[in-house]
């Protein structure tokens, strides 16, 4: 029994602006609305299979999700945009999103990181967040956070040929 989430694997939980409390599960994500109500959206609404796996807000309120394999989801009203490898993304395997003050999304990938302009644009990938030992190149990002400067904190995991990690900090004040 799900008792309103679309599934019980809960990947990750985040409370929206107006309140709301949203769900990132294996098969979409479910809202808690500030009446009790659920709701939820899995791939027969239109989310990528693999379901969901982070949950952020722009300025504006507009929720940018995280999947586990299809990229990101701009959830505007009803409309639903997909944001991809398809766009310039370096990965569709999503783990954390990370928004600034200028609206641009930071995009933490199994593969890097991507960041997007606030309309949505490509705009760098930062792929060399820690150097591993060869043959390892690989930069998994597990978690993205902006502290209360507007420095951006990474954390890296690999565990595949080598078993390595830890944070990486990055000064936007820095040339």
């Amino acid at each position: 029994d799900t008792n309103g989430l679309a599934d019980n694997r809960v990947r990750y939980i985040n409370q929206g602006p107006d309140g709301r409390i949203w769900v990132c599960n294996n098969d979409g994500i479910s809202t808690l609305s500030n009446d009790g109500s659920w709701t939820s959206l899995t791939a027969a609404d239109g989310l990528p299979f693999g379901g969901t796996s982070f949950a952020t807000f722009d300025s504006e309120g507009i929720p940018y999700l995280g999947t586990l394999l299809g990229g990101v989801i701009v959830l505007n009203d009803t409309e639903i945009t997909t944001i991809s490898d398809d766009e310039g993304l370096i990965s569709n395997k999503i783990k954390s999103i990370a928004i600034d003050d200028e609206d641009n999304k930071w995009i933490g990938t199994a593969d890097g990181i991507s960041v997007l302009n606030a309309n949505d644009e490509v705009i760098a990938h930062h792929t060399r967040i820690f150097e591993l030992p060869p043959p390892d190149t690989l930069n998994p990002v597990e978690d993205l956070h902006f502290d209360s400067k507007g420095d951006i904190w990474v954390g890296v995991y690999v565990d595949y040929l080598v078993t390595e990690g830890g944070v990486s900090f990055y000064n936007n004040e820095d040339p």
